[in-house]
């Protein structure tokens, strides 16, 4: 997804080109995974505690972006929020085939 293609990302609000909140999670971009790598690593974060809960980051053998939880509980409006997560960071890297594209 391009800067400015005015794709929206239905229940995210973007506050800058590390942040993305949803209605209980935070997503911080912490970079690409390694090197000349073309995809890169989310930290999940509560918006209630600011608690690290996992990371979002790609699954090769999926070729797709999942979620890797850390120690936590999660209901279904969180797991929700993480799966919608999941899908949109997966469209756009398949959209890009380049590198993580900036979201509009």
């Amino acid at each position: 997804m391009e800067q400015g293609s005015g794709r929206q990302w239905d229940g995210f609000h973007r506050f800058d080109d590390k942040l993305v909140q949803s209605g209980h999670l935070n997503f911080v971009d912490k970079g690409y995974i390694a090197p000349k790598r073309k995809t890169r690593k989310f930290a999940v974060i509560s918006r209630f505690d600011q608690s690290l809960l996992g990371y979002v980051q790609w699954f090769a053998h999926w070729r797709q972006y999942v979620f890797f939880p850390l120690n936590c509980i999660l209901n279904k409006d969180c797991l929700r929020e993480a799966a919608d997560y999941c899908d949109e960071v997966t469209t756009a890297h398949k959209e890009s085939r380049q590198s993580f594209p900036a979201i509009g």
